[in-house]
Protein backbone atom coordinates (compact mmCIF):
# COMPACT_ATOMS: atom_id res chain seq x y z
CA UNK A 1 0.00 0.00 0.00
CA UNK A 2 1.38 3.54 -1.06
CA UNK A 3 2.04 6.10 2.03
CA UNK A 4 3.15 9.00 0.10
CA UNK A 5 2.08 10.60 -3.60
CA UNK A 6 5.40 9.15 -5.41
CA UNK A 7 4.88 5.76 -3.91
CA UNK A 8 1.32 5.80 -5.51
CA UNK A 9 2.49 7.48 -8.11
CA UNK A 10 4.75 4.02 -9.29
CA UNK A 11 2.03 2.21 -8.33
CA UNK A 12 -0.83 3.21 -9.72
CA UNK A 13 -0.13 6.65 -11.93
CA UNK A 14 -4.00 6.63 -13.14
CA UNK A 15 -5.17 6.76 -9.45
CA UNK A 16 -2.45 9.25 -8.63
CA UNK A 17 -3.46 11.77 -11.37
CA UNK A 18 -7.06 11.69 -10.50
CA UNK A 19 -6.50 12.58 -6.77
CA UNK A 20 -4.29 15.62 -7.62
CA UNK A 21 -6.94 16.92 -10.44
CA UNK A 22 -9.39 16.61 -7.84
CA UNK A 23 -7.48 18.03 -5.09
CA UNK A 24 -6.71 21.04 -7.48
CA UNK A 25 -10.60 21.34 -8.46
CA UNK A 26 -11.54 21.40 -4.76
CA UNK A 27 -8.54 24.32 -3.77
CA UNK A 28 -10.06 26.12 -6.98
CA UNK A 29 -14.08 25.70 -6.44
CA UNK A 30 -15.54 28.01 -3.71
CA UNK A 31 -16.94 26.59 -0.42
CA UNK A 32 -20.60 25.88 -1.44
CA UNK A 33 -19.67 23.89 -4.89
CA UNK A 34 -20.63 26.01 -8.30
CA UNK A 35 -18.22 27.28 -11.14
CA UNK A 36 -14.34 27.54 -10.23
CA UNK A 37 -13.15 31.02 -8.65
CA UNK A 38 -10.30 32.70 -11.05
CA UNK A 39 -7.19 33.02 -9.78
CA UNK A 40 -5.63 36.21 -10.27
CA UNK A 41 -2.41 36.72 -12.34
CA UNK A 42 0.94 37.95 -10.69
CA UNK A 43 0.53 41.09 -12.14
CA UNK A 44 -2.80 41.68 -10.32
CA UNK A 45 -1.81 41.06 -7.06
CA UNK A 46 1.22 42.83 -7.53
CA UNK A 47 -1.06 45.97 -8.31
CA UNK A 48 -3.42 45.45 -5.55
CA UNK A 49 -0.41 45.50 -3.47
CA UNK A 50 1.23 48.01 -4.52
CA UNK A 51 -2.12 49.96 -4.65
CA UNK A 52 -2.61 49.42 -0.77
CA UNK A 53 0.92 50.47 -0.30
CA UNK A 54 -0.01 53.95 -1.66
CA UNK A 55 -3.54 54.46 -0.18
CA UNK A 56 -1.14 53.67 4.09
CA UNK A 57 1.14 56.01 3.12
CA UNK A 58 -1.21 58.72 1.53
CA UNK A 59 -2.86 58.55 4.91
CA UNK A 60 0.61 58.64 6.92
CA UNK A 61 1.50 61.56 4.73
CA UNK A 62 -1.21 63.80 6.79
CA UNK A 63 -1.93 61.75 9.77
CA UNK A 64 -0.16 64.62 11.70
CA UNK A 65 -3.29 66.67 11.19
CA UNK A 66 -5.73 64.49 12.88
CA UNK A 67 -6.13 62.47 15.99
CA UNK A 68 -4.73 59.04 16.32
CA UNK A 69 -8.58 57.19 15.97
CA UNK A 70 -9.26 58.90 12.92
CA UNK A 71 -5.57 57.69 11.23
CA UNK A 72 -6.40 53.86 12.52
CA UNK A 73 -9.90 53.70 11.01
CA UNK A 74 -9.00 54.93 8.18
CA UNK A 75 -6.04 52.47 7.34
CA UNK A 76 -7.65 49.46 9.46
CA UNK A 77 -11.37 50.45 10.19
CA UNK A 78 -14.35 48.30 8.71
CA UNK A 79 -14.61 51.49 6.73
CA UNK A 80 -11.34 51.78 5.81
CA UNK A 81 -10.64 54.38 2.94
CA UNK A 82 -7.98 56.82 1.61
CA UNK A 83 -6.41 59.81 2.46
CA UNK A 84 -8.70 62.01 0.76
CA UNK A 85 -12.00 60.04 2.01
CA UNK A 86 -10.41 60.20 5.56
CA UNK A 87 -9.89 64.15 5.21
CA UNK A 88 -13.89 64.32 4.36
CA UNK A 89 -15.09 62.49 6.98
CA UNK A 90 -11.98 64.39 9.68
CA UNK A 91 -14.21 67.92 7.99
CA UNK A 92 -17.69 66.70 8.47
CA UNK A 93 -16.96 65.53 11.90
CA UNK A 94 -15.24 68.84 12.82
CA UNK A 95 -17.98 71.04 11.66
CA UNK A 96 -20.53 68.55 13.42
CA UNK A 97 -18.65 69.79 16.52
CA UNK A 98 -18.14 73.29 15.53
CA UNK A 99 -21.54 73.54 15.57
CA UNK A 100 -22.43 72.06 19.31
CA UNK A 101 -20.03 74.16 20.27
CA UNK A 102 -21.80 77.46 18.79
CA UNK A 103 -24.61 76.24 19.90
CA UNK A 104 -23.41 75.65 23.83
CA UNK A 105 -21.63 79.46 23.82
CA UNK A 106 -24.93 80.78 22.73
CA UNK A 107 -26.78 78.56 25.41
CA UNK A 108 -24.45 79.81 27.87
CA UNK A 109 -24.30 83.01 27.33
CA UNK A 110 -28.15 83.08 27.22
CA UNK A 111 -28.41 81.47 31.09
CA UNK A 112 -25.64 83.79 32.40
CA UNK A 113 -27.40 86.89 32.16
CA UNK A 114 -23.99 88.97 31.07
CA UNK A 115 -26.28 91.22 28.74
CA UNK A 116 -27.86 92.76 31.76
CA UNK A 117 -24.97 93.51 33.50
CA UNK A 118 -23.85 97.53 32.73
CA UNK A 119 -20.66 98.61 32.37
CA UNK A 120 -18.13 99.35 34.55
CA UNK A 121 -17.10 102.74 35.57
CA UNK A 122 -18.76 106.13 35.96
CA UNK A 123 -18.85 108.74 32.71
CA UNK A 124 -19.21 111.57 35.59
CA UNK A 125 -15.53 110.98 36.46
CA UNK A 126 -13.05 112.44 34.40
CA UNK A 127 -10.47 110.59 32.38
CA UNK A 128 -7.70 109.37 34.28
CA UNK A 129 -4.64 111.60 33.89
CA UNK A 130 -2.70 109.24 31.06
CA UNK A 131 -5.42 110.39 28.66
CA UNK A 132 -5.01 113.97 29.59
CA UNK A 133 -2.89 116.31 27.91
CA UNK A 134 0.47 117.99 30.17
CA UNK A 135 -1.18 121.01 30.16
CA UNK A 136 -4.37 119.86 31.24
CA UNK A 137 -2.82 117.56 34.10
CA UNK A 138 -0.99 121.20 35.28
CA UNK A 139 -4.26 122.66 35.51
CA UNK A 140 -5.65 120.36 37.31
CA UNK A 141 -2.93 120.27 39.68
CA UNK A 142 -3.25 123.79 40.33
CA UNK A 143 -6.59 123.63 40.67
CA UNK A 144 -6.52 120.93 43.43
CA UNK A 145 -3.50 122.80 45.36
CA UNK A 146 -5.65 126.33 45.10
CA UNK A 147 -8.70 124.42 46.73
CA UNK A 148 -6.79 122.74 49.20
CA UNK A 149 -4.95 126.03 50.22
CA UNK A 150 -7.37 128.60 49.22
CA UNK A 151 -9.61 126.57 52.30
CA UNK A 152 -6.74 126.82 54.24
CA UNK A 153 -6.42 130.36 54.17
CA UNK A 154 -9.83 131.14 55.09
Amino acid sequence: MAKNLEELRAENPELAEALIAEAKAAVSAPAGGGTPVPQPSPDAVSAAVQAEQKRIQEIDAVAALYDADTVQAAKYGENACTAQEMTYRAAQKAAQQGKKFLGDLEDDAQASGAQGVPAAGDPGNPPPAESQTPDQRMASARAEVKALFGKEEK
